[in-house]
């Protein structure tokens, strides 16, 4: 008789791919649906409503507790963010399995563990998501190919995840639509229309008719948000401090409803008008911050949110998501705003 296996997960489209891979993998092994424990987590901890989804937290409070019953933690799209809770991963992995498989290039310290990979390309220079390597981690080839749409799942996910659609297919508006869709239904919804799909063997539409008229209608007001950002935008200098060695930026600033796909399809459109930009910032009345820029940029834009931010979220070199410094949204703009000079 098996015990209980924990999925812990990230909270955005790539995060649920995890949870949809860790599953299927639970349900192959013989593990209950009853036996399952997911988590769903988050970096941030600035604030009563993050402070359930802060990964370690959630650690501490849900597998700490009842470890004894419990044979098996897979992570995803998701690393812990301190070292004490690393080394407790790392003595459970001496009895239990405990794996982690991320793509954020700020949690490569995490590779040091023999149960921990994080990789943002493959050997081919190919960006990958964290829903492909744990799928690669727990799925076999010859199980993906049985189940087409699970396969195209992956497939969209990690196009968008990796934000490979923007840079070497701009017409893969699938992936748009696929995170566009779980904005919408968030995750219960998905488990309750989407996830049921992915389990057969017979290739059907992912997207229904009422699917299909929502996104019409929401690729619209995404496309006017977009220009309408555009010719909003304020340009500045932002100095990153490197040491006693200051970096002056070029930087465009942006508040949008839809943060992290307003700011890719922006660096889509500075990627063929504005070359001389460092960066991107899209910021939300949320209090979240999205960073993107250009290929090979001067200054990693994870490293500029972690210095920009509260320390918390993470990212890529070319994209990176976080959270406005501690307090009101007022003062965690002021803090932004004083470290950037507006033409």
């Amino acid at each position: 008789m098996r015990n209980k296996i924990a999925i812990i997960y990230h909270t955005d489209l790539d995060g649920y791919g995890v949870k949809v891979v860790g599953r299927i993998y639970a349900n192959l092994k013989g593990y209950e649906e009853k036996d399952i424990i997911f988590i769903r987590a988050d970096y941030y901890k600035n604030g009563n409503s993050y402070k359930k989804l802060f990964i370690d937290d959630l650690i501490e409070e849900q597998i700490k507790c009842r470890e004894n019953e419990i044979d098996e933690i897979i992570l995803g799209d998701i690393s812990v963010k301190s070292e004490e809770m690393a080394e407790y991963l790392n003595e459970l992995s001496k009895t239990k399995r405990v794996i982690l498989r991320d793509h954020h290039d700020t949690a490569n310290w995490m590779n040091k563990y023999a149960w921990a990979k994080v990789r943002e390309a493959d050997e081919d220079g190919v960006a990958r998501s964290g829903t492909y390597w744990t799928a690669k981690e727990l799925l076999s080839d010859e199980y993906i190919e049985k189940h087409p749409n699970l396969k195209k799942f992956i497939y969209l996910t990690d196009k968008f995840d990796a934000w490979t659609w923007a840079k070497s297919n701009p017409k893969l508006d699938e992936a748009v639509d696929l995170a566009l869709l779980f904005g919408a239904m968030n995750e219960e919804g998905f488990d309750e229309d989407i996830y049921p799909k992915l389990l057969l063997e017979n290739e059907v539409e992912l997207f229904d008719e009422r699917m299909n008229f929502y996104l019409k209608i929401k690729n619209i007001d995404l496309t006017r948000q977009t220009w309408a950002a555009y010719y909003s935008m304020k340009r500045g200098i932002y100095t990153y401090k490197d040491g006693d060695k200051e970096i002056p930026l070029k930087v465009a600033v942006v508040s949008t409803e839809n943060g992290s796909i307003i700011a890719e399809k922006l660096r889509e459109i500075f990627a063929m008008k504005h070359e001389e930009y460092d960066f991107i910032l899209n910021f939300g009345l949320n209090g979240g911050l999205a960073l993107r820029c250009s290929e090979n940029p001067k200054v990693p834009v994870n490293k500029i949110l972690m210095q920009m931010g509260d320390g918390s979220g993470g990212g890529h070199i070319c994209s990176a998501g976080g959270k406005l410094p501690k307090g009101a949204i007022e003062r965690g703009l002021e803090v932004i705003f004083n470290g950037i000079k507006i033409d």
